[in-house]
């Protein structure tokens, strides 16, 4: 099981969402994350990856968890 986030900022009552690029779900609008690296912690991966994705600084403390979701593909077991 790969541990990814994914992260949903809001402000105003508005949701910004990112195009996917490319990988699973590529040309869908969704939210900002992806893998946690080795020794990172799931808020330092969502933290670093709304940086690297749309340029944002998220701190740590403006982040609120809200669910926690496995996703299994029976054919690409790799996913």
């Amino acid at each position: 099981m790969r541990l990814a986030t994914l992260c949903f900022l809001i402000k105003d009552n508005q949701v910004c969402l990112a195009m996917k690029k490319r990988g699973f779900g590529v040309g869908k609008w969704n939210g900002v994350g992806g893998k946690v690296a080795e020794g990172e912690t799931i808020v330092g991966a969502t933290s670093r990856e709304a940086g690297e994705e749309i340029g944002v600084r998220v701190l740590p403390e403006e982040l609120e968890y809200k669910a926690s979701l496995r996703f299994y593909f029976n054919e690409k077991p790799e996913w």
